[in-house]
């Protein structure tokens, strides 16, 4: 049965159970101004207006509903009837405001019975002080979620004063004066070393394409000990004739034992437009058989008087040649000649 009573000291109403007033012997705290007054002595009518209501007096978080249950299974379904009318007490308005009075900014409280604050003291032990102290349940606060300051944004390093512009510093004008001339002799130098490169590796090529330049590059080649060279072109050589003969008796280079030397004669003629060097003879002996019996290269030094070695064939010269030769007691019978630059 759900009676009002209202608190002698402030005058607020309240519903409250009867069962309620019977366990606590009437005795009610007022959740406005905590005063402790006798229920049943302020009892008002049911007719009476109640003034407007506040919100619930009793806020349970879900941590105290978890104790409640796991509690009410242990005791058995007699205590179940008990834990349910305190639910049920908190889920109801627990208190109202007297007419005319401003909204009370004091928390309220409920009563609970001894098992639930047996079961509220075994989670806060400092919530259990005595046998009907009331414990008021709120929700936990969570400083994680408090709101924090933010922290500042400082520089890591002082403050450096900008340089002054390039076009006011003559000191850095002249420094990039100097260098960009020191750049330049630089690519200069590099220029020259790269055409003289040039000029010593291929001189042959630019005397033969152009001869005019044979004297600057014969007198560049001087300090270097290099040579510039002629055409090296073989099959613009001819060996217009050639024979293999005895000397004369009494010429020079006879042999004591009566087995004579023998005298390569050849014609060579340069059918080319300019210079060309000295080739060289490839001479192949040959006796009765036509077989190779002996086989001899002529260089331009075994050939040609000391005077001419130094100088190239002229363009369209003939020139003949007379190369004695020594068989060493061979019974030669012919022979074979061809020229070749090696």
């Amino acid at each position: 049965m759900v009676m009002n009573t209202r608190c002698p000291q402030c005058g607020a109403a309240f519903k409250v159970q009867a069962e309620q007033l019977r366990l606590r012997g009437g005795l009610v705290r007022c959740g406005n101004c905590a005063a402790v007054f006798d229920g049943y002595a302020c009892l008002t009518s049911a007719d009476e207006p109640l003034p407007r209501r506040q919100p619930p007096a009793v806020l349970r978080n879900r941590a105290d509903m978890l104790r409640h249950s796991a509690q009410r299974e242990q005791d058995g379904l007699a205590d179940d009837d008990d834990e349910g009318m305190a639910l049920e007490r908190a889920r109801e308005p627990a208190m109202f405001l007297p007419d005319g009075a401003p909204p009370s900014s004091a928390e309220p409280f409920v009563w609970r019975t001894r098992r639930v604050e047996a079961a509220a003291a075994g989670a806060n032990p400092q919530a259990a002080d005595g046998e009907d102290s009331p414990v008021l349940a709120r929700m936990p606060e969570d400083d994680r979620f408090a709101p924090r300051p933010a922290d500042g944004i400082y520089p890591d390093r002082d403050p450096v004063a900008a340089p002054s512009p390039a076009f006011l510093d003559d000191d850095l004008l002249q420094r990039a004066r100097l260098r960009r001339q020191l750049w330049g002799w630089a690519c200069v130098l590099a220029l020259l070393l790269a055409v003289g490169q040039g000029l010593l590796v291929y001189r042959t090529q630019l005397a033969l394409a152009a001869p005019a330049l044979r004297p600057a590059l014969e007198l560049l080649c001087q300090p270097l000990q290099c040579k510039v060279g002629y055409a090296r072109r073989a099959e613009r050589i001819s060996i217009m004739s050639s024979s293999l003969q005895p000397p004369p008796a009494g010429v020079a280079g006879a042999n004591e034992s009566g087995r004579p030397d023998l005298i390569l004669h050849v014609v060579l003629r340069n059918r080319y437009t300019q210079p060309q060097e000295w080739p060289a003879l490839m001479l192949s002996l040959t006796d009765l058989s036509d077989t190779v019996v002996a086989r001899r290269m002529l260089t331009a030094a075994d050939y040609l008087p000391a005077g001419r070695q130094r100088g190239p064939l002229a363009a369209g010269e003939e020139v003949t040649l007379a190369v004695p030769l020594r068989t060493g007691g061979l019974s030669v019978n012919g022979y074979q000649i061809d020229k070749f630059f090696p």
